[in-house]
Parts: structure tokens; C-alpha cells; sequence
């Protein structure tokens, strides 16, 4: 047998060793792709989707304004009517405390009662002020004077 003729057996010992060779990188690729694209998947998820716990782990340490604040926490409440609001009862957190002396406190001015009965956390803690105005206003909205 010269060097060109191989026997049935041998070329079929090749062809199976270079299927399984084609067949071991496709899982290979497959594997790298499922990787990736979980983690790109993760990378995208959007904000609606997130927990509140997830959403607090990505703003920590960024400097955000209260407007981005309330972009990112108020999914519940027309973005335009929550920044509004917020303009109108506090200039948007600037004047933190209400000036006709009422206990009134925070970016969307809760009042004292209000706080303790339906929200969570610091009243003066912009965040936990948010949060709580997402979860009351579709619910409450005419206690906001400002619409």
C-alpha cells in the first residue's frame, strides 16, 4: 500500500476524529457566545426592570442630581408630573424644610404623620423621599398641592 491509499478503516477513524474536533469548537463557540450574551444581557437590563435593591447598589457613589433621582426612582409616576411636583414643593430639594412652618420635610414635602404612617427610612434622606412619593401618588395624588 503506497502512501495515497488508506484503508476503509483508517479514513474512517479520521473522519470521526475531525467530526468530533468540528463538534468540540461549535460547543466551544456556543459556550463563549452564551457568555458573553448573559453578560451583555445583564450589562442592558433595563431600569424598569430592576429591584429597588439593585437600582440603590448602581447609584451608590455616583453624584447624581435630585432630577436623575427621581428619573431613576419613580418609575410608577409620569416622569414630567414627578419632576413638577418636585420643583413646585421644594424647588426640586433645594429648600429641604417647609417655610410656612409646617413639619413638612424633604424633596416632596411629606409631612411628619404621613411619613411615619406610609413611608420608610430618613424624610430628609432624598432617595427614601422618592421612593415613597412613587409608592403614594398614584394613590394619593391630591395630597400634593402642586400639580
Amino acid at each position: 500500500m503506497n502512501k495515497y491509499q488508506k484503508t476503509w478503516k483508517e479514513l474512517n477513524r479520521e473522519e470521526t476524529n475531525n467530526s468530533i474536533r468540528i463538534y468540540i469548537a461549535i460547543l466551544a463557540v456556543i459556550v463563549g457566545l452564551l457568555i458573553i450574551g448573559t453578560s451583555y444581557i445583564n450589562y442592558l437590563t433595563p431600569l424598569e426592570a430592576m429591584t429597588i435593591e439593585t437600582l440603590n447598589q448602581e447609584v451608590k457613589g455616583q453624584n447624581l442630581t435630585v432630577e436623575e433621582l427621581i428619573t431613576l426612582y419613580t418609575p410608577d409616576v409620569d416622569n414630567e408630573t414627578a419632576l413638577r411636583i418636585a420643583d413646585c414643593e421644594s424647588k426640586t430639594g433645594k429648600y429641604k424644610h417647609n417655610l410656612q412652618g409646617s413639619s413638612a420635610k424633604g424633596v416632596y414635602q411629606f409631612i411628619d404623620k404621613t411619613w411615619e404612617n406610609y413611608c420608610e427610612g430618613d424624610v430628609l434622606n432624598e432617595i427614601d423621599n422618592i421612593k415613597c412619593f412613587n409608592k403614594l401618588y398614584n394613590q394619593h395624588s391630591s395630597w400634593w398641592e402642586c400639580q
